[in-house]
């Protein structure tokens, strides 16, 4: 009797553990739900661009320990299903994708990695980055780069420099720029464009200049100064809103500032530097004077097309501005047809805009994650589905805050 006994408790261990390994398979494999620590196998990382339809970047903040710093990038796949893939942690750290390639660039504080439908490739840099700053695509050579904040380097002298990271999955280089680049835009094919903001001397004014960094046929960038802009004259604490913008030699962009004359004001104006003259133009916009405007998105969160500026302000407005009559119209406000600001913190929400959509990530009262798409011109919802298994895999995590969002089309 007693041998009988110490079977059966024999086998009832061993059917509760099969049972455990059958759930716990069962849940990371259901509908192709993928946990975080399963994502450095190759099988998990193959089709990710044909079967995925949005990512979300997840990045760390500089308040996290350095050994406790991580990113993740959250696929969101077409049935609606969410996978993460994890990464080292870089601070403001974002994401790319270029449909001709079929190719999404991910960065991270030491690596750029390409992903495809044959898995990722990962390229390793030995210095490490600590804040991104933004990310774009050249066809020439097939570059992908991210320009990243680095600080003062302790081992040099320089002072204050950005570095520019490039290359593609075959191979990557690196290169720094003088001071500290807010932004870049590039002209698709050979050039990037960044706007450098420095400070010369003790007095503390801010100044800036225009960069540009050429790749030659070594692959190898080429920098000079284009002009200096120096200090907005009649300004105080000048900042760029929006993105940057490259269109037929004018590089574009909105800047924000308060008036030596009167120091509670609030400026808008639409910055346009021309390229082949050198020149710099500012354009106020009058209806914008003394508003609190802030783009969500700020990464790949706006548009330009057709001479027109497009971005969604922090209040759900969703912005049209004319860079050449230099006026801006309200087309609709995202919060007002969908309540998105009823359900969670905007400033924890993620959108991209393409040349036709908007896409929105975020989550309601219950934690449950949604992707909506949004019609640009017109603010016509088409789509709005819950991602399975993001509120479980996004409430394991404490320290990360997303920071961009990019759509993978058909």
């Amino acid at each position: 009797m007693k041998k009988f006994i110490l079977w059966a408790l024999a086998l009832l261990i061993i059917a509760a553990i099969s049972l455990t390994i059958y759930m716990t398979t069962a849940r990371n494999t259901d509908k192709g739900f993928v946990d975080p620590s399963l994502t450095s196998k190759k099988d998990n990382m193959k089709n990710l661009i044909q079967t995925s339809e949005a990512v979300v970047y997840y990045t760390t903040t500089i308040d996290v320990a350095q050994k406790e710093r991580e990113s993740w990038a959250l696929f969101i796949s077409k049935d609606h299903q969410a996978s993460v893939h994890r990464m080292k942690g870089l601070d403001l750290g974002t994401l790319y994708y270029e449909p001709q390639e079929k190719t999404l660039l991910l960065e991270d504080s030491d690596s750029l990695q390409f992903v495809t439908d044959d898995g990722i490739q990962k390229q390793t840099f030995s210095q490490k980055e600590h804040t991104g700053t933004s990310v774009g695509y050249l066809t020439k050579d097939q570059t992908f780069y991210s320009m990243n904040n680095t600080g003062i380097l302790e081992s040099k002298s320089k002072g204050y420099e950005s570095t520019l990271r490039y290359g593609n999955a075959q191979k990557v280089n690196s290169t720094t720029i003088p001071e500290w680049v807010q932004a870049t835009a590039d002209n698709g094919l050979d050039t990037i464009y960044s706007l450098v903001n420095y400070i010369p001397d003790e007095s503390g004014s801010e100044y800036f200049r225009i960069v540009q960094s050429t790749l030659d046929d070594t692959h190898v960038f080429q920098t000079q100064t284009l002009g200096e802009i120096m200090k907005f004259s009649d300004t105080q604490s000048p900042t760029l809103l929006s993105n940057m913008y490259y269109d037929a030699q004018h590089l574009y962009g909105i800047i924000s500032y308060s008036s030596d004359k009167d120091e509670d004001s609030i400026h808008y104006d639409i910055l346009d530097y021309d390229i082949a003259n050198k020149t710099v133009n500012r354009h106020e916009i009058a209806s914008y004077k003394n508003q609190l405007l802030v783009q969500m998105g700020i990464h790949q969160g706006g548009s330009f097309q057709n001479k027109r500026l497009y971005f969604v302000e922090a209040d759900g407005n969703v912005e049209q501005i004319d860079v050449k009559t230099h006026q801006a119209k309200t087309l609709y406000n995202l919060n007002a047809l969908y309540g998105y600001d009823d359900f969670s913190n905007p400033q924890e929400h993620q959108l991209y805009m393409d040349d036709e959509f908007i896409y929105y990530f975020y989550y309601d009262h219950e934690g449950q994650y949604y992707l909506d798409q949004i019609v640009l011109q017109t603010g016509k919802r088409i789509a709005s589905n819950r991602i399975e298994h993001a509120k479980e895999l996004l409430e394991s995590q404490t320290q990360l805050v997303p920071n961009a969002l990019v759509a993978i089309p058909e």
